[in-house]
């Protein structure tokens, strides 16, 4: 195999807590959060070939910012 997509369930969880804790604070939440697609190759294998504890997360200003849709609900949510 040459490559492949990375699943990033960290990050979809770190991202789930973040979306509930901004709700409950009154916040306004997207309904829909999409997380950047990732290719893992051999560049990149040792970010994701090692313990949870050293795996980064996306960041919840990341997430949102690269998505328009989330971006414009949003924005229709102000």
């Amino acid at each position: 195999m040459i490559a492949s997509a990375a699943f990033d369930a960290m990050s979809m969880g770190a991202l789930a807590v973040e979306a509930a804790v901004r709700t409950l604070r009154g916040e306004k939440v997207p309904a829909r959060i999409e997380l950047p697609v990732k290719l893992v190759d051999q560049t990149n294998l040792s970010d994701w070939d090692c313990d949870y504890s050293f795996r980064k997360t996306v960041p919840w200003e990341t997430a949102i910012s690269q998505h328009p849709q989330a971006r414009s609900n949003m924005e229709s949510l102000a």
